[in-house]
């Protein structure tokens, strides 16, 4: 049971990514311990053990993703200006299957064709 009463969710990371209809790409956060920290009864910025549920989204209200991982070990207490509170995103393009190649290429050629 948390020391403190939490918010529900929190914003811990973002990134907007652009896509072209049938276009993939993987993002990935790097999520460090610290940003599960809050602010502890005696004032401290602590981490405590437990599960976190994370989610990823276009929005607060439009969750399409959802895990989760588990904080092992004692509470810690983070040094004051020590805490590690930034979230290292990276965004690389996903290659294609052939079959999605092949009908976003004929998604791509002109319409009313036929031999004349």
């Amino acid at each position: 049971m948390a020391s403190v009463v939490r918010p529900l969710k929190r914003l811990v990371g973002f990134t907007k990514v652009g896509l072209a209809a049938g276009e993939s790409t993987r993002v990935s956060f790097r999520l460090h311990a610290d940003r599960t920290s809050f602010t502890g009864p005696d004032l401290q910025r602590i981490v405590e053990p437990g599960e976190i549920r994370v989610r990823l989204g276009a929005s607060s209200e439009d969750m399409t993703l959802e895990g989760s991982f588990r904080i092992s070990g004692q509470v810690r207490e983070i040094e004051t200006g020590r805490a590690v509170l930034d979230t290292p995103v990276s965004v690389s393009p996903v290659a294609l299957r052939a079959e999605h190649q092949a009908a976003a290429a004929g998604a791509a050629a002109p319409a009313g064709g036929g031999d004349r």
